[in-house]
């Protein structure tokens, strides 16, 4: 009887390794073996037969152990697992910035505080912006391979408003408390996987173009807080919340984005006494919507997307309000002078974001040496012929160039025009309403890239540089941006920066330096 339920538990491991055996057969195995090497001891002969028989019991028997544990990781696998990984960082920072406003910018100011409007207490500025730390809190999870989780929360601890300088000091008590305490959604977004296709739901950031650098001409569908205290530019996009949906066909793909309140520019603080009124804040209607689309694909070496975007210009516009405090239709009749008074005096002037669309076109082709890329981008404003001073004339902007690698560096450097559309120089109020709206000229032509540099033994110090430089049509320079960082890494998950950024628009010039160190975990 011993001996029938032996040859059956061999036959299973020879035959069917898939087949299960129960704890007591393997028992009777072992116990098998022991018998058959006190035997041998005891001067037994072996046959050669024997040692196959037991060698082979042996393969069988591991042969089905490893299949049992196959079965077992699929039903695993295919039950869905959940996985999911919590990182973040820590960083004191501390930011000083010096704001020094040009002979003309000024005399504007001085203009608007006769009207009772407020403006900043000296031409020149200096004192600390950001003096704290900021902490980030990451959750990525999966579900499977069937879904995504990820959120991401900086939360900010700010002192430098309670920091007395020799030119800058809060004023209120109640800019003190605002400027103490803060959180930002940098993303927070669901990811379904469905094949070839992708849904993505929640707040994130979408990044659009081949390019890099200030200028990216078709990279448009999040806004920017440009008062956001960052060593890297990246960090001042906002996130909006919306679907996208990625349809990959063949090599090919299809995005599609729909963001129900689209969201706009934060201004530099210093421009926002020129634009006096309004709010950045959002209704949930379908004028402040913003849906997009774009179509990738490659040609060999060249990869090629088309892109559509219609919603909310993230660049305010200064209307007049009638005395409802509705907008008006601008009256090409009325005088300059009349509208200025309006606009100031009685204070009936008010940002506003309207709708616009754009279609777009980048290209970049792969070679061995260097990567040549092209953006353009085409708008479409409510004001189309241009009559109104008070509204964005409808605009082009395109940029040529490429990317170049040799060694540890990479230049990208690009050159482009931004020419505005139905330009009427002749009228005042063009100057006054569009000034750093970035028509205050038809034609601007534009030189912008980035550097990037890696040093020392396993890249541990960095260099990274942005910049930008921008003339009018006859070769003057208008404006300059630069933004640099050094960040060594200390040892794992430690690093330190050092940042500076300094522009120069039209002899306004604003200058940002910044240091922090950064423990990840």
């Amino acid at each position: 009887m011993q001996i029938s339920k032996i040859a059956w538990i061999v036959f299973c491991c020879l035959i069917v390794p898939g087949l299960p055996v129960h704890a007591d057969d393997l028992d009777l195995l072992r116990q098998l073996g022991e018998t058959t090497e006190e035997t041998s001891l005891e001067g037994l002969e072996e046959t050669e037969d024997d040692v196959d028989l037991a060698g082979a019991a042996e393969s069988g028997l591991d042969g089905s152990l490893a299949s049992l544990t196959d079965e077992a990781d699929q039903d695993e696998s295919s039950a869905g697992t959940i996985s999911y990984t919590v990182n973040g960082y820590l960083k004191p920072i501390i930011n000083w910035n010096r704001s020094a406003y040009s002979d003309e910018l000024w005399v504007q100011y001085q203009q608007l505080a006769g009207y009772g409007h407020s403006i900043p207490d000296e031409q020149t500025e200096s004192g600390y912006t950001y003096a704290g730390a900021r902490a980030q809190v990451s959750l990525e999870a999966y579900l499977g391979d069937r879904a995504r989780l990820f959120s991401a929360i900086n939360l900010d601890y700010n002192m430098a408003e309670q920091i007395s300088s020799e030119d800058h000091e809060a004023t209120t008590e109640e800019n003190q408390d605002a400027q103490t305490a803060s959180v930002r959604i940098v993303e927070s977004f669901v990811e379904l996987y469905e094949g070839s296709r992708t849904w993505k739901v929640g707040t994130q950031l979408v990044t659009w173009s081949f390019m890099e650098g200030y200028e990216v001409p078709t990279d448009r569908l999040n806004a920017r807080d440009n008062t956001y205290v960052t060593s890297e530019y990246e960090d001042t996009k906002l996130a909006s919340s919306g679907i996208f949906l990625k349809q990959e066909i063949g090599e090919s793909a299809i995005e599609v984005a729909f963001i129900p309140v689209g969201k706009v520019n934060i201004n530099p603080t210093f421009t926002e006494y020129l634009f006096p009124g309004g709010s950045e804040t959002r209704e949930a209607k379908a004028e402040n919507s913003k849906w997009a689309t774009r179509l990738v694909g490659s040609l060999s070496k060249l990869d090629v997307a088309i892109s559509y975007v219609d919603g909310t210009d993230p660049q305010s516009d200064t209307v007049l309000l009638d005395s409802s405090g509705d907008e008006m239709e601008y009256d090409p009749s009325s005088s300059s002078s009349q509208l200025l008074t309006d606009m100031n005096e009685h204070n009936r002037a008010k940002r506003v974001y309207h709708r616009l669309k754009s279609v777009g076109l980048d290209l970049q082709l792969g070679l061995s040496s260097w990567i040549p890329k092209l953006s353009a981008v085409q708008y479409v404003t409510k004001d189309e012929d241009g009559d109104d001073p008070f509204i964005k004339n409808s605009w082009s902007q395109y940029l040529l160039g490429g990317e170049f690698k040799l060694g540890s560096a990479t230049l990208n450097i690009y050159a482009g025009r931004q020419t505005v559309e139905n330009y009427r120089e002749e009228n005042p109020l063009d100057l006054k309403t569009n000034y750093l709206n970035g028509q205050r000229r038809e034609i601007t032509n534009i030189v912008s890239g980035s550097f990037d540099i890696d040093f020392l033994t396993g890249n541990a110090l960095k260099f990274n540089m942005m910049f930008a430089g921008y003339w009018d049509e006859e070769s003057e320079p208008v404006e300059s941006k630069v933004k640099a960082y050094l960040k060594y890494k200390i040892t794992n998950g430690l690093e330190i920066y050092f940042a500076v950024s300094h522009i120069d628009v039209e002899g306004t010039r604003l200058a940002d330096y910044q240091a922090e160190i950064k423990y990840s975990i």
